[in-house]
């Protein structure tokens, strides 16, 4: 199998921690733009209208009179000039419900300057579209009045002027009395057309139809954003504050021992038929634990685990079978005297076993049942071996007892010198004390773990108890492994892909023929 690169595998574990915290993920999705869309829709809405004015519109020329012309302006003091308490004063009197405090306008007024038209833009807001149309028109019509009644303010600086000059002239200079006469009949012209407050108006504001606070499809848009990450923060953080052990590499990293073999979830589903692909997996462990120490013989191993559930009943199984067909003479003992699951297991249902032998109720040797082991599927096998079953027996009422006496060493030692390996399937070791004296009177023991189930806390700890017990942790195995995760064997799934398929096919064909050799009989009695 190729190596996969350190990039992609690290993806994948993203991917993974993704998956395996995806409703927390979701309820982030979910929750935060709802409540980002009823934070939206709880806003008092606001409306907002705009005047377009024009303050260059009022220019009068009064340089021919000897006055100050009122021409262009600095657009920006303008729209400084809008924000000041004189204006709103001014602009409460243009509208239809002018407020008590004309000063509480500059609140609801807005002001943008366009220095390069010369065009400025009053908003009026309120949360009545038509007070903001009103005040937006207001406030338009009180800036242009400002600049005609500066422009009129000249105006009647020139007349006042030209009437002083019309007085001091001679009453016999015709010409110059008809000459000032004509320059201040038009300067009053002029104040005629300047009294027109609306002249600089150029589009007026008409009541808006919809809320300009309120945008309901940015809100969500932002929720969802705000809620992405969120929950990639909260994944994050569950996923470093999770205390459960979620693949092999973290396994084999917290504990500093080999991964022995990672299991797959299917070797342990009852629902699922007994595929080739997992035995690659139990092979991989046989051949771990077979070559762990070339210069010293594995004469027996405890499969033990911190809690219960975590698949080394399974393991321990599979592993016998698994050494029996390499060619091994291989004896398997359940020394779960509280919760027996090897006997009914393989179909071996008596009241002699392990129990009874350690009481001396019954003879170690005759308590053997030997198991059929089948041969499909492996194909390192050199020499058929065999697999015998010392069961539980009978549940005992002192399993601790009989467990740390000198006739379980005993019985040990003597499978030993019978046996190529011995298999003992433990109770779960944190639950109860049964196990820790077989720590130190077998070779070895594989620690199991369950994946997305054993706390990394329980791994610890078991560890610690196997190390004071002076037992020897040959490694560890993972059980609940993905199929694919790239742990379960190198070659797995090679020639055996359709191997589920194939083997229900047998059955299905094996049972009709049954069904037919059974309804034989019947036709030929109806006959």
């Amino acid at each position: 199998m190729t190596p996969q690169p350190a990039e992609q595998n690290d993806f994948r574990a993203y991917l993974r921690s993704l998956w395996r915290w995806k409703w927390l993920m979701l309820a982030f999705l979910v929750v935060v733009p709802l409540i980002s869309y009823a934070l939206e829709a709880r806003k008092t809405k606001e409306y907002e209208s705009s005047t377009l004015v024009n303050p260059q519109a009022v220019s009068i020329d009064l340089s021919s009179f000897g006055g100050e012309s009122v021409g262009a302006a600095n657009i920006q003091a303008i729209a400084r000039l809008v924000k000041t308490t004189a204006v709103a004063s001014q602009a409460a009197r243009f509208m239809p419900h002018p407020p008590p405090n004309s000063a509480s306008l500059l609140g609801h007024v807005s002001t943008d300057a366009d220095v390069d038209t010369g065009f400025l833009t009053i908003t009026g807001t309120d949360t009545d579209p038509k007070r903001a149309s009103d005040i937006a028109n207001a406030f338009g019509r009180a800036i242009s009045k400002s600049r005609v009644d500066q422009a009129n303010t000249q105006i009647e600086q020139v007349i006042s002027k030209l009437e002083r000059q019309i007085a001091a002239l001679p009453k016999n200079d015709t010409v110059g009395r008809d000459t000032l006469s004509g320059q201040l009949q038009r300067a009053r012209s002029l104040r005629a057309v300047g009294q027109n407050p609306s002249s600089g108006i150029i589009e007026r504001a008409a009541p808006a139809s919809s809320p300009s606070n309120h945008n309901t499809r940015r809100a969500l848009e932002l929720g969802f954003v705000l809620a992405l990450l969120l929950g990639f923060g909260a994944v994050a953080i569950a996923e470093n504050s999770d205390r459960r052990v979620r693949s092999p590499d973290d396994l084999e990293e917290m504990t500093g021992l080999p991964l022995l073999s990672a299991i797959p979830a299917s070797a342990f589903d009852p629902a699922e038929d007994e595929d080739l692909r997992d035995e690659e997996a139990f092979q991989m462990l046989r051949g771990a634990l077979m070559y762990f120490n070339v210069d010293q013989r594995l004469k027996s191993v405890v499969i033990t685990s911190p809690g219960q559930e975590d698949g080394k009943t399974t393991v321990a199984v599979r592993l016998a079978q698994s050494a029996a067909r390499a060619g091994r003479n291989v004896i398997l003992v359940d020394a779960d005297l509280r919760r027996p699951q090897i006997g009914p297991r393989l179909g071996v249902n008596t009241p002699e076993g392990l129990g009874t032998v350690l009481a001396g109720q019954a003879d170690l040797w005759s308590s053997l049942a030997e198991i059929r082991v089948s041969t499909e599927g492996d194909s390192q096998i050199t020499a058929q071996g065999s697999l015998r079953i010392l069961p539980a027996g009978t549940p005992a009422p002192n399993p601790s007892e009989l467990l740390s006496s000198e006739a379980m060493e005993r019985v040990l030692h003597e499978l030993e010198s019978e046996a190529d390996l011995v298999i003992v399937d433990s109770a779960a070791a944190l639950a109860v004390s049964d196990a820790l004296p077989l720590l130190r009177w077998t070779s070895g023991v594989v620690l199991i773990a369950r994946l997305n189930r054993s706390t990394r806390a329980g791994i610890r700890r078991l560890q610690k108890i196997i190390t004071s017990a002076n037992g020897t942790l040959l490694g560890v195995v993972a059980t609940g492994a993905p199929s694919r995760s790239g742990y379960d064997g190198y070659g797995y799934g090679y020639g055996y892909k359709d191997s589920r398929a194939r083997k229900r096919a047998e059955r299905k064909q094996l049972r009709k023929a049954q069904e037919g050799e059974s309804s034989e009989p019947a036709r030929a009695q109806q006959r």
